[in-house]
């Protein structure tokens, strides 16, 4: 797509190599971001991050949104 509104990010790019994955995004939205918020950014952003803290975010939904695949 040749659209500059658009930004395509896959799974597949962001699980190679998030903190990359997030500078992208922060650049295409032009937010001025310091690289320690960036990193700050990325490790929340981490599924095992996410999981850890599913029970305060997402209470009894939890272990339903965050639970091992098959």
């Amino acid at each position: 797509m040749d659209d500059p509104n658009v930004l395509i990010v896959t799974f597949e790019e962001l699980k190679e190599n998030l903190l990359e994955g997030v500078k992208k995004i922060t650049d295409f939205f032009s937010f001025n971001l310091t690289d320690e918020q960036i990193k700050a950014i990325t490790g929340e952003s981490t599924f095992s991050a996410m999981q850890s803290s599913s029970k305060t975010s997402y209470g009894k939904f939890a272990d339903v949104i965050f639970r091992k695949g098959n």
